[in-house]
């Protein structure tokens, strides 16, 4: 990704073959920091903070991201980052909303709800003990299961599990002291990773919680 736009992939096999649905989405200069559809081809959101005001951006799409459009705004105290978005309907949402962007202080991190596709936004506080610094590609099934990317000077970024109040680490099959990787979660049990090393990219697959990954082939990598 860079200054000239973003690309949009879907795949309808698990993530064995690749189709390039669009580029060039340019809606805000900071760029999408999070995508999510939910099993429904057509429609899907991006969230992206906003370094001019403060508010999270949320931009919908409905033919299968050709085209998108402003859909919502969520203000906050300050320039806030939207470190992952996730739809597990057409209805409900969870976005996960920094006002700091990669450096988390305590009280910093935000759980944001949607029940009605995205217009509206309810806000909960989520604690921060036992994250590192800094958090990266957030993803949740609901307000009390999700993972999350997190590392720290020094320390490569490694996946958290959020259950039952607390975080616990998880193996991660490719960590990174440079380039963080993005998580999404398909339910309780699959997600996909995916690690950044200069221009190519690895897509890791895990059907067990996370205990054993597998490489997924990726066209553009």
């Amino acid at each position: 990704m860079g200054s000239a736009g973003y690309a949009v992939l879907s795949t309808t096999d698990g993530g064995s073959q690749w189709t390039l649905e669009t580029q060039k989405i340019l809606l805000g200069s900071d760029g999408p920091s999070a995508l999510s559809f939910p099993g429904h081809a057509s429609t899907g959101w991006f969230a992206n903070g906003s370094s001019a005001g403060a508010y999270t951006v949320v931009a919908k799409t409905a033919d299968n991201g050709a085209s998108w459009s402003t859909w919502s705004q969520v203000s906050s105290e300050a320039p806030p980052s939207a470190l992952s978005v996730h739809f597990s309907s057409i209805t409900s949402g969870f976005m996960v909303v920094s006002t700091n962007g990669y450096q988390t202080p305590q009280h910093s991190l935000y759980l944001q709800t949607t029940t009605d596709g995205g217009r509206l936004w309810e806000t909960h506080m989520m604690p921060t003990e036992g994250l590192p610094l800094w958090i990266r590609g957030l993803s949740f099934l609901n307000p009390k299961t999700g993972w999350i990317v997190g590392g720290s000077p020094h320390h490569p970024y490694r996946l958290y599990h959020w259950s039952d109040g607390a975080w616990n680490v998880l193996p991660t099959p490719d960590a990174s002291q440079n380039h963080p990787p993005t998580v999404d979660l398909v339910n309780a049990h699959v997600a996909y990773l995916a690690q950044q090393h200069g221009a190519r990219i690895t897509l890791w697959k895990t059907v067990n919680d996370g205990k054993k990954w597998t490489k997924v082939f990726l066209p553009l990598s």
